[in-house]
């Protein structure tokens, strides 16, 4: 993690995305949330956090209110996990038990429940950021 630091990757991130947003605390929490979800269905949803913490104080540093990066963070991380049998440890071990006991799960079928689950989740996430902190 320090190295991705260090090389500048992380900076770089946090100042495309200080670019894309032109600065707006809205546009940035709602993408942080929004791209983390989708972030965390590929790449499993603790390693993704622990290399987007950085990006989110590097924003703050910006001057950009952390509170509602935090929160866009933590939501987009765990709830997009559950797209993908990949996107969470837990999901790799049901869907391990469950082939197991006769009754596999498939990659496309667990990503159709899972894609209904991620909107709706991410919806209310998106209304619950926008009255809590941006409104």
């Amino acid at each position: 993690m320090e190295a991705i630091v260090q090389t500048g990757v992380v900076g770089g991130i946090a100042d495309r995305l200080a670019e894309a947003t032109a600065g707006q605390p809205a546009v940035a929490t709602i993408g942080v949330l929004w791209f983390s979800a989708l972030a965390s269905a590929i790449v499993d949803n603790i390693p993704y956090t622990a290399t987007a913490i950085p990006v989110v104080q590097r924003l703050g540093a910006g001057g950009m209110a952390v509170e509602p990066l935090w929160w866009a963070l933590a939501l987009g991380a765990c709830l997009g996990g559950n797209l993908t049998i990949v996107g969470a440890s837990a999901n790799v071990v049901v869907a391990n038990l469950a082939t197991r006991a006769g009754h596999p799960i498939r990659f496309v079928e667990f990503l159709r429940y899972g894609a209904a689950v991620v909107a709706a989740s991410l919806v209310i996430s998106t209304g619950y950021l926008w009255l809590r902190y941006l409104a």
